[in-house]
């Protein structure tokens, strides 16, 4: 299984084959210039987005997601729709920083697996808290707090706040898949014909 950014990392033009089961050094974020050539044709703008946002550390692209939610916004149920517009994009923003940083799950310390002890042996699992993630979903009074909702007015607004915060994650989620989908068979377009050559030079 590759990691997200090695993946992206490999359609530049001058990276070097990406191999599974083979472990690269990890950087925490891309060059402008393999994100630039990874998203090429991709679709929606969101997704163009996240792959500034969370894999190219793009500050000024954070400001253009929240910007992209907020249109996303309007296309939700009216009934999820805060009073205010102004809070309306506290709460994106917040459910962004959310997405982008998410808290470490307790039980794994962010490791994603757990040690139980069987007799004598001790035996590494997934943790089942965070299902291996090793991340977890702020509380409701967390949120609250991030996007700088009283908690009174959040927890009475008839679950409103918390479905717009989650709509946002989801949102954030989908564009991320569709990313990785659109990284992932630009990849396979490129390899195949590799494979094949490889394949016909042995045979």
């Amino acid at each position: 299984m590759f990691d997200p950014r090695e993946l992206l990392a490999s359609l530049a033009p001058s990276a070097p084959t990406l191999e599974p089961g083979i472990k690269s050094a990890r950087r925490s974020l891309l060059l402008a210039s393999e994100v630039a050539v990874a998203i090429a044709g991709l679709e929606p703008y969101g997704a163009h987005l996240v792959a500034w946002t969370k894999y190219a550390g793009g500050s000024d692209s954070e400001a253009a997601l929240v910007r992209e939610l907020l249109l996303e916004a309007s296309r939700w149920p009216e009934s999820m729709a805060p009073a205010k517009c102004q809070q309306l994009r506290q709460i994106l923003a917040a459910a962004l920083d959310e997405w982008l940083h998410p808290p470490r799950c307790r039980c794994c310390r962010g490791r994603g697996m757990r040690h139980k002890k069987d007799g004598n042996a001790l035996i590494e699992m997934v943790c089942d808290a965070c299902a291996g993630q090793g991340t977890r979903r702020m509380s409701r009074s967390a949120r609250a707090s991030k996007a700088g909702v009283p908690w009174t007015t959040w927890a009475n607004d008839g679950g409103r706040r918390e479905a717009v915060y989650n709509a946002a994650l989801d949102a954030l989620d989908r564009w991320d898949r569709d990313l990785l989908r659109h990284v992932w068979r630009r990849w396979r377009a490129r390899e195949e014909p590799r494979e094949e050559a490889a394949h016909a030079a042995s045979a």
